[in-house]
This record gives structure tokens, sequence and C-alpha cells, in this order.
């Protein structure tokens, strides 16, 4: 508990998911990014596993705003009680955002910055991608032998060896 103090939205530092957040759903999500993306190796799949946490964190942006909205209009709605009902929702939309500006901001900000780096992490993983793609093209196609008729007897030796007898060696013979 107490290596989660620092931790209020999650958006940064090392802890995607929260106390609150669902494991299981967690879990669901980031496979199906390995399912879209089908990394192959560590860089790509170290790459996949960011973009899906990244994603994790901006789907809790809007529900954090609208925490805040929510709160800020429960605790001021009193404030205006002896308004005009047509403009009330108004002004007390307007007191909680100049109240809680600073937080809506970081928002903002924190949202801003995943997206530019989940854009940054999706374009390296298709570079990536696009040059194994490249080299596997590239790369001769696995050789067969030509197809030679087998002789009488179905090996590939001589007909003269063939026919003489097998000589094992003897554990005694040295």
């Amino acid at each position: 508990k107490s290596s989660l103090n620092a931790v209020k939205t999650g958006l940064t530092g090392q802890t995607v998911l929260l106390p609150t957040d669902d494991v299981a759903e967690y879990e669901q999500h980031m496979l199906r990014y390995q399912d879209d993306f089908a990394p192959v190796g560590q860089r790509e799949t170290d790459l996949v596993c960011s973009i899906a946490e990244t994603a994790w964190r901006l789907k809790r942006i809007p529900t954090l705003e609208y925490s805040i909205y929510a709160v800020g209009h429960l605790e001021l709605a009193q404030d205006f009680e002896d308004h005009d009902p047509a403009v009330r929702p108004n002004l007390i939309q307007l007191a909680v955002h100049l109240k809680y500006e600073k937080q809506i901001r970081n928002l903002q900000l924190q949202e801003a910055r995943l997206v530019r780096r989940r854009q940054k992490e999706i374009a390296e993983l298709t570079r990536l991608q696009q040059e194994r793609q490249a080299q596997q093209q590239q790369e001769p196609a696995p050789q067969t032998r030509p197809s030679v008729p087998l002789p009488q007897n179905g090996f590939e030796f001589s007909n003269a060896l063939a026919s003489q007898p097998l000589q094992c060696l003897d554990n005694n013979d040295g």
C-alpha cells in the first residue's frame, strides 16, 4: 500500500494498473494488442506492451475529467442556489472549471504526452515490422534437393554397396 501513496491518477510513473482497475479486463486489453500487432521478437513485444499500457492510461483520462467535474458540481452547487435556474448549470460548470483549472490542464497535458508517445511507438513498431518483412522477402527460399529417381533398392547409395553384407563392430572387437 505504501508504495502506491504517490500514485494519484496512474497516468505517469511505473504503475499502470491501479488497485481499482479490473485485472481481468486489463489482461484482455493486453492480449488484444498482442493479437492485433502480432509482435515477433523482444523489441516488437516491448513496443506492443508499451502501446497497450499507454492506451490503458489514455482510457482513464475521460473518467478522471468527469470525476473532477462531478465532485466540483457537488461541492459548488449550493453557491448558485439563488441564481436563475436557466443559467445555474453554466455558472456551476464555470466555477468548477476555474477552481480545478490546474488539474484539468494537467490532464490535458498528460493526454497530449501519452498520445504523442503512442504515435511514436506505433511508428517505431511499424518500421521494425516492415524491415523484418522486407528482410524475410529478400532471404532466399530454402533450397530443396532436385528430384532424382531412386535406384532399384530405394536408397541413395550404389547398388554395389547395397549388395554387401552389413558389418557391425562388436564391442569385443575393439
